[in-house]
């Protein structure tokens, strides 16, 4: 704990969250990227740029795959509290790798709600944990929510789903924990 605050690690997966607008029209061309728009829900707001957050009683560490060409993410370090992904079918094959492990995925994705398009899948038949509706407001409230942050950190699946519903509040869809969340947390970040 630096200056009495927790520490939670964040992995972003997902360029949906990372990527700044201007370079995804660099990276795919004005017609792709009008098309991100348009059919993924692509918004200009992101996280991006951001390393850290600081709350009252926590230090939420950032760690961003920017790229959206890359395939598998390797983490770096100690595993992460929450690891925030999309779901494209190499997204949930890569959650798919960690299951197991401990980390709680959180599916960041147009199929909220539902199974994906692409697999047929549901979040928890890949290992999602939990179910964000595609909204960089709700991530950002997830990762500013004391109580959350505290819930991840100490594997209390009763105090996550409490946080998740007092988020949930202030959100047009809630943030869902799926079934697979009892399954993550029976195992020990390593």
């Amino acid at each position: 704990m630096e200056d009495g605050k927790r520490e939670v690690r964040v992995a972003i997966l997902t360029p949906y969250l990372t990527v700044a607008w201007d370079e995804v029209k660099k990276e795919m061309g004005e017609r792709k990227a009008l098309e991100q728009k348009e059919k993924y829900d692509f918004v200009e707001d992101h996280l991006g740029p951001i390393d850290a957050i600081v709350t009252p009683r926590h230090k939420v560490l950032l760690e961003k795959r920017i790229a959206f060409k890359d395939r598998f993410y390797e983490f770096s370090g100690k595993l992460p509290h929450l690891t925030i992904s999309g779901c494209t079918e190499p997204g949930e094959e890569e959650v798919r790798r960690f299951r197991g492990s401990g980390i709680i995925f959180a599916r960041y994705s147009i199929f909220y709600g539902g199974a994906s398009d692409y697999t047929g899948h549901r979040p928890e038949d890949s290992g999602y944990a939990l179910d964000i509706p595609k909204s960089v407001d709700a991530v950002k409230k997830m990762l500013t929510h004391d109580d959350l942050l505290e819930g991840l950190v100490l594997r209390e699946e009763d105090n996550i789903k409490a946080a998740l519903e007092s988020i949930s509040k202030g959100l047009e869809r809630p943030i869902l924990a799926t079934p697979y969340l009892k399954a993550a947390l029976k195992y020990d970040l390593q």
